[in-house]
């Protein structure tokens, strides 16, 4: 009933014409005299006058409000004709008949805002619902008018202070009062409201030690926002309490203010009266840079972390010293660097610092830094300009450089102190390969640059056609494929570099304006978001920035089936064009889910099985759309027993009543050692085997004890895992009967003390890896190491170490509990060399395998940034090296192999591969 009165609200009011254009507005009529101001008069005072009403239904005793306001004025519920929609008015016909009454003594206030600023005082309503807001002096523009009535939906009109004759309708007579100045007054007069039943949000504000905190200004909006202007708001009381008693029924999101702490973001559904919101209190970041006064006076320290994106740069004190104000509590990421003087002279910058927080004071040393020269080509060794350079010390980390390049493809990146480091690369039209490794020595980038050579994407362009082969627009077209790729992928890219390379004074968030936002989904809200492939006018789409591979696609629209599915193999580069997708006739699925009992199910999820999951709404239903054929639906909600229904469509449209049965079930066990004593914290997990299920996990208690509720019945696998003992697993059964139904035993297993040695000289070997299922060790400097948790009679034992030659034994079991074995591993030898292109250049991230004659593998790895690659550990005799070109260069580039040796304890070195084009 909540919901329908919402909608009632926004559709209908009292005496007034909701269609009506100049809602909210000042009234029409040609501006007289009283408007134009001399020169040097002061303008006049704005009146916003208007009348509020409570929604109630018909049956509801008469209020106060009556008494004080008049009688109750009984509306007639309105015709579709009136509402223009009939499906609204069909639903409007479920609906008791209401009537409308003035507030009466309940509470009822007033007030304006305009840019976030309140603009008026807070005026009371009359119990007849009338009100009269007088502005703040020389107010102009839009504002809006807050209606808040308790108990009742928010009222919120928009009122233009400043109309022009575009915004006069033309059924309006001039000369109107509204808007009309009188003794230095004017007046504007908006529509009457009448406000349905709304819902309380209460809660509490504290801070990180669970105090209350007072003065705190509490934000709310639905979510979805239902196109509010402005949030609702309140302030916390002494004791951190705040309420709202006019939002809508449903999700919605509260942000909790105050200076000196971090905002809080919460989500609650309405109605609700236990919120807590934690504000934690922000902190200052101090530091100092040790260097001379020379370099501290060209220095910039950088900060980025967990309030703090992009990096934000601050210069320093005459003695050093720097301060980042007020920062969130998190962890950060400081750097200080310093540019050179002039073109090419030294330049330094520190060990970058992460892991940092706020309470520490942090200490900065100086070093000399260098610069990373890179050049980005496409597959063909053409230079790419523009294309986007990150440097960093991993993959995804704080405070990585970044850098574009110059017409030729190049740049210098940095400046970066010695070590090892990830190079990026990106552009606009290309796809980024994976990242290069470097190193910058104490010297600098050894070599003349660093090559990356791009991925030439493909592409695919196609049309969405329904049965007579008309374009259909707005189709959702839909991809799936084991390759990774992302819609939209590389927009999203191209703006996060853009923000991060353009704002060098980052944000500190709370304290410095609005955190900027990860650019995540398409600018253009019609393209969809990430993943969302819509067909424009045409029925035409595009999809790019995809790497070669298998992929699956297809169609799918409201009004018709979805279209077979089209399986396509792209390679690099490839533009394939003119696929034509055919949506299908089809006929409409609907359903509704309820209990035993007949009740409608909320929340209930239906999948659908091509990767459409609907769930039911308020009255149990749910609507698949147009299908057909076979349709399988498996729908799973809380505390139900998941259920698989089949179907087949023909040409009537279906609508299916599905009925779900509680999860009664419970299961009840106790987990005990050898000697029969509990074991607590030992992770228990459950898992269903019906297929339709979810895995649940819970833990032992001290008394070894653990319990699942809600559980449906049937056979489950149920799997035991804790540090001291041997994982187990058992088959167990689940009924509604409760009780205590199984008991496991966790065995400590049996243990092995294994010396590994050479088998030609008898020394120990260090740093040899063992597994034994899931029994892990690494020898020591004696060669020793142990194995415990060993389960059966017999384990496999797997070694590995490098420059020797892997080994795979059996252990057994001989009863007494420690199995004693030594294990001889044979020295092998070793090959490395380099990878280049038809043109001479290093090829990076190029697969080097290393195989017997009878095509064993014995050996991998991939070349550097350099095209240098080593792989060791390799048998002693003849092999083959095999390398394959990476994704970049994959269309253009051809596998290439020789033939080497290996020498037991010796290195195979300079062994020079040259990729040849295709």
């Amino acid at each position: 009933m909540a919901i329908v009165l919402l909608v009632l609200s926004a559709v209908w009011t009292s005496n007034c014409d909701r269609s009506d254009p100049s809602i909210g507005e000042i009234a029409a009529g040609e501006p007289g005299p009283e408007l134009d101001q001399p020169p040097g008069q002061l303008a006049p005072t704005t009146v916003i006058r208007g009348t509020v009403w409570r929604e109630l239904p018909r049956d509801e005793d008469v209020s106060d409000g009556e008494t004080a306001g008049g009688a109750a004025d009984d509306q007639p519920k309105p015709s579709a004709a009136a509402l223009a929609d009939p499906n609204l008015a069909a639903m409007l016909a479920e609906v008791p008949a209401w009537k409308l009454e003035p507030p009466g003594t309940t509470d009822c206030r007033v007030r304006a805002w305009q840019a976030g600023e309140l603009v008026s005082g807070e005026v009371p309503c009359a119990p007849t619902g009338d009100y009269e807001l007088e502005l703040t002096a020389g107010i102009t523009g839009v504002v809006h008018v807050e209606i808040l009535v308790a108990g009742h939906l928010r009222g919120l009109i928009e009122a233009n202070l400043d109309p022009t004759d575009a915004d006069v309708p033309a059924d309006q007579a001039a000369g109107q009062a509204a808007g009309q100045v009188v003794d230095g007054v004017r007046t504007i007069d908006l529509v009457s409201v009448a406000l349905g039943p709304g819902h309380v949000v209460s809660g509490q504000t504290v801070d990180a030690r669970g105090e209350p905190l007072a003065n705190v200004q509490v934000q709310a909006l639905p979510r979805p926002s239902l196109d509010e202007a402005i949030p609702w708001r309140t302030v916390s009381d002494a004791q951190g309490r705040f309420e709202f008693t006019t939002l809508p029924y449903g999700p919605l999101s509260l942000r909790a203010i105050k200076p000196g702490f971090a905002l809080s973001v919460v989500e609650a559904i309405s109605p609700e009266d236990e919120v807590l919101m934690v504000l934690d209190a922000l902190i200052d970041l101090e530091g100092a840079v040790v260097a001379s006064p020379d370099l501290l006076a060209r220095a910039v320290v950088r900060l980025e972390g967990s309030s703090v994106w992009p990096a934000v740069e601050r210069s320093l004190a005459h003695d050093g010293s720097f301060v980042f104000e007020q920062l969130a509590d998190g962890i950060y990421g400081v750097e200080v660097t310093v540019p050179a003087s002039e073109p090419g002279g030294p330049e330094f910058a520190s060990v970058p610092l992460e892991n940092v927080t706020p309470d520490l004071r942090v200490s900065l040393a100086l070093v000399p830094a260098f610069r990373v020269p890179v050049r980005v080509v496409d597959p063909e060794g053409e230079a790419i300009a523009g294309a986007r350079v990150t440097l960093g010390y991993s993959q995804i980390g704080m405070l990585q450089k970044t850098a574009e390049t110059d017409a030729d493809g190049r740049t210098l990146i940095g400046p970066v102190v010695p070590g090892p480091y990830f190079v990026h690369a990106d552009a606009d039209g290309y796809l980024p390969p994976e990242a290069v490794e470097v190193d910058v020595g104490m010297q600098g980038f050894e070599g003349p640059e660093q090559v990356v050579v791009l991925i030439r994407p493909a592409k695919l362009e196609g049309i969405v056609v329904d049965e007579d082969d008309r374009p259909v627009a707005g189709a959702e077209v839909v991809l799936d494929s084991e390759v990774a790729f992302s819609v939209g992928e590389g927009d999203t890219r191209r703006r996060m570099f853009a923000a991060a390379i353009g704002a060098s004074d980052g944000s500190l968030g709370v304290t410095k304006g609005a955190v900027l936002d990860i650019p995540l989904f398409a600018e253009d809200e019609e393209a969809g978001g990430i993943g969302v492939i819509v067909t424009d006018e045409h029925g035409r789409f595009e999809i790019d920035s995809l790497l070669p591979g298998s992929y699956r696609i297809w169609a799918t629209h409201g009004e018709h089936a979805g279209s077979a599915v089209t399986t396509l193999e792209l390679r690099s580069g490839e533009v394939h064009t003119n696929l034509r997708l055919q949506l299908r006739e089809g006929v409409p699925l609907t359903g509704v889910v309820r209990s035993e009992n007949g009740q409608a199910l909320v929340g209930i999820q239906i999948d659908l099985g091509d990767g459409m999951i609907l769930t039911t709404d308020d009255r149990g239903v749910f609507d698949a759309g147009f299908r057909r054929g076979e349709q399988e639906l498996i729908l799973r909600g809380v505390g139900m027993i998941p259920k698989r229904v089949a179907v087949e469509l023909g040409d009537a449209p279906m609508d299916l009543e599905v009925e779900l049965a509680p999860a009664t079930g419970r299961f009840e066990g106790r987990v005990v050692d050898g000697n029969h004593q509990p074991i607590a914290d030992v992770e228990v997990e459950l898992r269903p085997l019906d297929g339709l299920s979810p895995s649940l996990i819970t833990w032992t208690d001290a008394r070894g004890l653990y319990g699942f509720d809600e559980l449906a019945p049937g056979r489950v696998k149920l799997e035991f895992s804790h540090g001291a003992h041997v994982p187990a697993a058992s088959d167990a059964v689940v009924d509604e009967r409760a009780g205590l139904r199984h008991e496991l035993v966790l065995d400590a297993g049996w243990a092995a003390s294994v010396l590994v040695r050479s088998a030609v000289r008898g020394d120990p070997i260090a740093n040899v890896e063992l597994l034994a299922g899931h029994a892990k060790a690494t020898t020591d400097n004696q060669g020793s190491a142990s194995l415990s948790q060993l389960v059966g009679d017999a384990v496999k034992l797997e070694l590995r170490a490098p420059g020797w030659v892997d080994k795979t034994i059996e252990l057994r079991h001989d009863g007494t509990g420690l199995v004693r074995v030594t294990v001889e591993l044979t020295e092998g030898g070793s090959i490395s060399g380099t990878i280049d292109d038809d043109v001479g250049d290093p090829v990076a991230s190029a697969t080097i395998e290393v195989r017997s004659l009878r095509g064993e593998l014995l050996g991998s790895t991939r070349s550097d940034g350099r095209g240098e690659w080593f792989v060791d550990g390799i048998p002693a005799g003849d092999v083959v090296v095999r390398a394959e070109p990476p994704s970049s260069g994959a269309a253009v580039l051809a596998p290439v192999e020789l033939r080497s040796d290996i020498v037991r304890g010796e290195v195979t070195k300079a062994v020079r591969l040259r990729f040849e084009r295709l």
